[in-house]
C-alpha cells in the first residue's frame, strides 16, 4: 500500500494517510528505478517520476521485481515541482485508481519499443516496454448477430470479422481504447483504464481537495502539463476514446468542470481530435440546456472553475454510460422535459409504425445491447423498447426488410421523458396458429403482407401457410 516518488530536485513527498497509504521519496529512483527494491519497498501501488529522465522499460521491469504488475501501476509524470498538497490529492486519486485494477493477463500486453529514451540511459540497450491492449470477451459480443462498432470505429484496422466472431491483430492495435468505449456489450474492454478505475481516481481526488477541482483527460502518450489552478490530470489511452458519457460523469462526482486535450499539439500521434471535438460539443451542449453553462466541458482549455453541480455516491456513478450519466445529471439539476439531438452521443429512440411494420423481430434479433425485445403468448406478440439501453446504432434500420415503408425510425436524440419510461410495449399483434399442432406460424401482420404481395391468384398457397406450419404442411 505504497505511494513512490522520485525524491530528487526536492520534490515534496505528501504525508502518509493512516489506513490508507504510505507515501515513501526515493532518492534517485527516476535514474535507477531498481531504487525501488534496494528500499525493500514491496508491491507498490503508483509512482510520480519526473518527465524525461526515467524509461518506461526500466521501470516496468521494476516493478515487476518488486511483485507489482506494471500494467496495472499508474504513473504520474512531473513536467514542473508541484505543492505537497497538490501531490497528495494526485497520489491519493492514483491509489484509488490501482486498487480499481481488475487485473491483466499475458493477451493485455502489447510490447512496444521506445523510440526515444532519457539522456541517462542514451548509451544503454533499449528496454522494451509495455502498454495495455484490450481484449474481447466471445461470450458477450454480438458479431455473431451482425454488430460491427468496434470495427467501424477503430482507426488502425486492427478488428476484423470472420468465422461469426470478431478476430483482433494486437500487432496492428495502436491500443487507444475506441473499442471499448464503443462496444454497447461490454465485451471489449481495457483493464487499465475500466469506468471503475477512472470513477474511482476522480472521486479519492474530489473526496482530498478542500476546495473545488477540474478534471483534465490527457493522453496515455501526450506530454504531460503542469499542474496548477486546482486542475487535476486522468490518463486515458487516448482521448478519442471519450464518450459524453465519459466527460459528463466526473460533474456527478462533484468535479467543477472538465477538459480534455486533443492529441493534436499535444505529443500525442494517435490523431483521434475529430471524434474528441465532436463529443466534447454535445457534452457542452447538454450542459447547456441542463442550465449549468457550456464551460463544465472544455477543449484544450482549463481557467477559472465554477461550483460543482453536485455529487452523488461513486458507486452510483455506474459505467458511465451516456443515457445513465445524462439521466443523473437531469435529476441533479432539477430538470425536466429535457430533449437534445444525439448526433455524437450514444442514444436514440426507436419507433415501430403499426400500418408497416410487420413484426417479423428481425430487429430485436440484431440489438446489440438488446434495447428492443419480443415476447409472445397466447396467440400474442408483443415488441418492446428500453431506450436507456439504445445506443443510436442503426443496426434495426439496417436489418428491418420494411425500412422503406416507414415500418421503423429512429431518432439519435437524449429524452428524458422518453427515459423515464423506460421498457415500454410499442408493437403489438396477434399471431396465427397452426390448426393441426397449435404451434405459431407467423404474425398475422406478416402474413397480411405476404398476401399483398402474392395476390388473389395465390390465394390456395395463402390459405395454406395461414392454417398449418411447416412441420404440418
Amino acid at each position: 500500500m505504497t505511494l513512490v516518488l522520485c525524491a530528487d530536485h526536492d520534490t515534496p513527498v505528501p504525508p502518509s494517510v493512516d489506513g490508507v497509504y504510505d507515501a515513501v521519496g526515493i532518492k534517485g529512483l527516476c535514474s535507477d528505478p531498481t531504487a525501488i527494491n534496494k528500499a525493500g519497498v514491496t508491491n507498490p501501488e503508483a509512482l510520480i517520476l519526473h518527465m524525461g529522465e526515467y524509461d518506461l522499460g526500466f521501470v516496468q521491469s521494476a516493478l515487476r521485481k518488486a511483485g507489482a504488475d506494471p500494467l496495472g501501476v499508474p504513473i504520474i509524470t512531473l513536467p514542473d515541482m508541484p505543492t505537497e498538497t497538490e501531490l497528495a490529492i494526485a497520489g491519493g486519486g492514483l491509489i484509488a485508481r490501482r486498487r480499481a485494477f481488475p487485473g491483466a493477463g499475458p493477451e493485455h500486453a502489447k510490447l512496444v519499443w521506445p523510440e526515444l529514451i532519457s539522456r541517462r540511459k542514451l548509451f544503454a540497450l533499449k528496454v522494451p516496454q509495455y502498454v495495455v491492449a484490450p481484449s474481447i470477451e466471445s461470450s458477450l459480443c454480438a458479431a455473431a448477430h451482425g454488430c460491427r462498432l468496434c470495427i467501424d470505429s477503430c482507426p488502425s484496422g486492427a478488428l476484423t470479422y470472420g468465422d461469426g466472431a470478431i478476430s483482433y491483430s494486437v500487432d496492428t492495435c495502436v491500443a487507444c481504447g475506441i473499442c471499448t468505449t464503443t462496444c454497447p456489450t461490454e465485451a471489449t474492454t481495457n483493464p487499465s483504464a475500466t469506468p471503475r478505475q477512472i470513477v474511482a481516481q476522480i472521486a479519492a481526488m474530489v473526496a482530498q481537495a478542500e476546495d473545488p477541482i477540474g478534471v483534465r483527460f490527457h493522453c496515455r502518450d501526450a506530454q504531460p502539463r503542469m499542474f496548477g489552478d486546482s486542475w487535476y490530470s486522468v490518463e486515458v489511452p487516448c482521448t478519442g476514446m471519450l464518450t459524453v458519457g465519459w466527460l459528463l460523469a466526473p460533474l456527478l462526482l462533484g468535479v467543477g468542470a472538465v477538459s480534455a486535450g486533443p492529441c493534436m499539439g499535444s505529443g500525442c500521434a494517435l490523431g483521434n481530435d475529430d471524434r474528441l471535438k465532436d463529443r466534447c460539443s454535445e457534452a457542452a451542449g447538454i450542459c447547456t440546456e441542463l442550465g449549468i453553462g457550456a464551460d463544465r466541458v472544455r477543449l484544450a482549455q482549463q481557467g477559472q472553475l465554477p461550483i460543482p453541480v453536485g455529487k452523488i455516491p461513486a458507486e452510483a456513478v455506474g459505467t458511465m454510460r451516456d443515457t445513465d450519466v445524462f439521466m443523473a445529471l437531469t435529476t441533479m439539476t432539477s430538470s425536466s422535459a429535457v430533449s437534445i439531438g444525439a448526433s455524437a452521443g450514444f442514444a436514440g429512440i426507436v419507433t415501430l409504425h403499426e400500418e408497416s411494420c410487420t413484426l417479423c423481430e428481425q430487429c430485436t434479433t440484431v440489438c446489440p445491447p438488446n434495447a428492443l425485445k419480443v415476447n409472445r403468448s397466447d396467440g400474442s406478440i408483443e415488441i418492446t423498447f428500453d431506450p436507456g439501453l439504445c445506443v443510436g446504432c442503426s443496426m434495426c434500420i439496417a436489418t428491418c426488410p420494411e425500412i422503406e415503408k416507414g415500418a421503423l425510425t429512429l431518432d439519435r436524440r437524449f429524452d428524458s421523458d422518453a427515459l423515464t419510461v423506460g421498457r415500454h410495449v410499442v408493437r403489438t399483434g396477434s399471431t396465427a396458429t397452426c390448426e393441426k399442432c397449435g404451434d405459431p406460424i407467423a404474425p398475422s401482420a406478416m402474413l397480411g403482407r405476404i398476401q399483398s404481395m402474392l395476390g388473389p391468384e395465390h390465394a390456395g398457397t395463402l390459405d395454406l401457410i395461414s392454417r398449418r406450419c411447416i412441420s404440418c404442411r
